[in-house]
């Protein structure tokens, strides 16, 4: 196959996973079938500024990783006033979503955190098609191919098939 073709196939997988996962996502469409660029189309709907605020708070406890964050921190990251931020937290350490490690270290994700990974891998119905050409471009390419969902500026990894060359870095 002619790099020109390896290059066609690349696109052609890549636009099949895009535009199968896009045309099922509620708020992303497609600008042009022929080509991989994408129009994200903004929520009209109004949000709840509570619950906006507590999964702020969440993403910046689970941005720290295994690092404990005090409150002034979480409050700091999050955008929020101090006793707000207070007032949010201790409802979500109340629901077990962020527990407090003790009086001077802070706060780390809780055992509820934890729950909704454990429901299994999302969008499953994706995978399950991918699968096959994943492993197809992989063989013919010798690269790793992965699965990805857009949702808004965020890109989460639902699955990846490793290629069987190594990449050298010095």
């Amino acid at each position: 196959m002619t790099r020109h073709g390896i290059n066609q196939a690349v696109m052609s997988f890549f636009h099949f996973f895009c535009v199968t996962d896009l045309k099922t996502a509620s708020n992303l469409t497609i600008t042009n079938n022929n080509t991989k660029h994408f129009n994200i189309v903004k929520s009209k709907m109004k949000l709840i500024q509570s619950l906006v605020r507590g999964l702020t708070i969440l993403e910046v406890v689970s941005d720290a990783g295994d690092k404990a964050l005090g409150l002034g921190e979480i409050a700091a990251k999050s955008g929020l006033k101090d006793a707000t931020c207070s007032h949010l937290v201790q409802t979500l350490v109340a629901r077990g979503y962020l527990e407090k490690i003790n009086r001077s270290s802070g706060y780390i994700l809780g055992v509820k955190a934890y729950e909704f990974s454990r429901r299994g891998e999302y969008r499953k119905d994706l995978i399950s098609h991918a699968v096959t050409p994943m492993k197809e471009a992989s063989a013919t390419l010798g690269e790793s191919v992965v699965l990805t969902v857009i949702k808004g500026k965020d890109r989460f990894l639902l699955h990846e098939v490793e290629g069987s060359r190594q990449v050298l870095v010095k």
